[in-house]
């Protein structure tokens, strides 16, 4: 049996898909027999509903590609909130199994608010910042 692995990347905050459109590239050239997904179910303003419901949508895309593609083994990368996200979702695809028919090689995570983030408690920006963030 040949081993397939794959590589899925999670983006961050209104991020999507294409965020990782030149890491696919690079990867491609080098890499030819990686399979490379860019998640594309949190797109856009999707990732203001929580890491929760980013991460169940995650966990079902990954295992929805994963009938199609049928990898032996899989990383997931992680940006910014992604982290996070990808994170919750590897704790449910463990829950479903999943890693009883797929290895599970590497989780990286760049630059990712695991213990959250802080915001300052005075000043302008911080000001400007909540009036727009608080209302949405």
């Amino acid at each position: 049996m040949t081993e397939k692995h794959m590589i899925f990347f999670q983006h961050g905050l209104h991020g999507t898909f294409a965020d990782y459109d030149v890491m696919i590239k690079n990867f491609k050239e080098r890499y030819p027999d990686l399979l490379l997904v860019s998640g594309s179910a949190n797109g856009g303003v999707k990732t203001r509903e929580g890491i929760d419901k980013c991460g169940e949508r995650m966990a079902h895309e990954v295992t929805e590609v994963s009938k199609l593609l049928k990898p032996t083994k899989i990383s997931i990368v992680g940006h910014s909130l992604g982290g996070p996200i990808s994170r919750y979702a590897i704790g449910i695809l463990y829950e479903q199994g999943y890693f009883n028919n797929v290895s599970p090689i590497q989780y990286i995570s760049l630059s990712s608010p695991h213990c959250g983030s802080r915001r300052p408690q005075k000043g302008a920006f911080n000001v400007t910042v909540s009036f727009f963030t608080d209302k949405c």
